[in-house]
């Protein structure tokens, strides 16, 4: 790894860092309608506003050991866990970024702005992540916003003269495949099988991998997550459903065929 490399890589996970605590502070901002038209942060729980030194990224929360500098109570795992999750999956973004959306250098600046609408589209579906897994629903303003950051996404690498293996049918069996089982499972079940929300979330995974054979690949590494999960919950409930939060699942489905998918594929001769 040559140093300008580690350089990119810190300023990655800053950014990133950056990026996750303000995604966790719009999970708040979408469920609480008190925090709605605020401009500046504040506790949870006195409702104090957060000074600068309060929001600086990871440092804050190390700094404060997990609690509000003014009330005491604790500020929670969910902020310091994005944090370090986003910052952590931007330079993995960089260091895995998959060669069919072009070489990450200096001589290829559409793959760079691709690679800047794939960030933010990340931090649309962090929102999505921690939203579900709160509340079991996902909310749609971030996901309109990953979709057209997915389109953007592609169509920046495509007039790169990436993606040269893109072939519109099989663009559009993906499509079928991944959101559109989603959507008739949805319309079947009356949302009580799937979310409105997932079927969109499916959506921005299909066009981001923009390929069948990699939608199917998302389609079942999600569920075999989902299953590996679901079985020691369901032995430990005895009684009522088991609800789980499918947005997760399918997001981290995504981010491991999107980096890993064309190794899988090799792998499995498909």
């Amino acid at each position: 790894m040559e140093l300008p490399d580690i350089l990119i890589g810190a300023v990655l996970f800053v950014l990133g860092a950056a990026m996750g605590s303000f995604g966790c502070c719009q999970v708040w901002r979408l469920r609480m309608e008190s925090m709605k038209g605020k401009k500046r942060s504040e506790c949870m729980s006195c409702h104090h506003v957060l000074r600068w030194y309060e929001l600086i990224p990871v440092m804050s929360w190390f700094a404060q050991k997990g609690k509000c500098r003014d009330c005491g109570e604790p500020i929670g795992w969910q902020e310091i866990l994005c944090e370090v999750g986003m910052g952590a999956l931007f330079v993995l973004s960089y260091f895995l970024w998959p060669e069919r959306m072009g070489v990450l250098s200096g001589e290829s600046l559409w793959s760079f702005v691709a690679f800047g609408a794939f960030l933010a589209m990340l931090v649309g579906l962090m929102v999505c992540f921690v939203y579900d897994m709160r509340w079991l629903r996902l909310p749609m303003m971030p996901l309109t916003i990953s979709l057209g950051c997915a389109i953007l996404m592609i169509l920046l690498a495509r007039v790169g003269g990436f993606l040269v293996d893109l072939n519109l049918w099989s663009f559009i069996w993906g499509l079928a495949l991944l959101p559109g089982l989603y959507l008739l499972l949805y319309k079947a079940s009356q949302e009580k099988w799937v979310g409105g929300g997932d079927w969109m979330l499916a959506l921005v995974c299909a066009v981001a991998l923009s390929d069948w054979v990699l939608c199917l690949l998302c389609l079942l590494v999600s569920n075999l997550i989902g299953c590996v999960l679901a079985m020691p919950l369901m032995m430990r409930q005895k009684e009522g459903k088991l609800r789980l939060a499918l947005g997760p699942l399918l997001t981290i489905g995504f981010i491991v065929v999107f980096f890993w998918g064309d190794a899988i594929r090799a792998l499995l001769g498909i």
